[in-house]
């Protein structure tokens, strides 16, 4: 994701997630952003949560500027009922 995605990343996102990193993605709805800054490399951070299942659970994740290996950026809040 660049910049300007992790700095808007805000509940009720759609990410494309990979919780293992191993490139198996999944959509799925963001339900809480835990922090984010600036590392001191200058790169732009953001951790979350998303929805996990039917049940009400919940799992985290990070995402840094310039990496997509376990988080994709897919569609924003204000994009909901646009097609995908």
């Amino acid at each position: 994701m660049n910049r300007e995605q992790i700095e808007a990343l805000d509940v009720g996102a759609v990410l494309e997630f990979s919780m293992l990193g191993n490139g198996n993605w999944k959509r799925t709805r963001v339900t809480r952003i835990a922090y984010r800054g600036v590392s001191i490399h200058g790169r732009a951070y953001v951790g979350f949560y998303t929805e996990l299942g039917t049940e009400g659970a919940q799992i985290s994740g990070s995402i840094t500027e310039g990496d997509e290996s376990t988080a994709r950026y897919y569609r924003a809040p204000s994009e909901e009922g646009r097609p995908a």
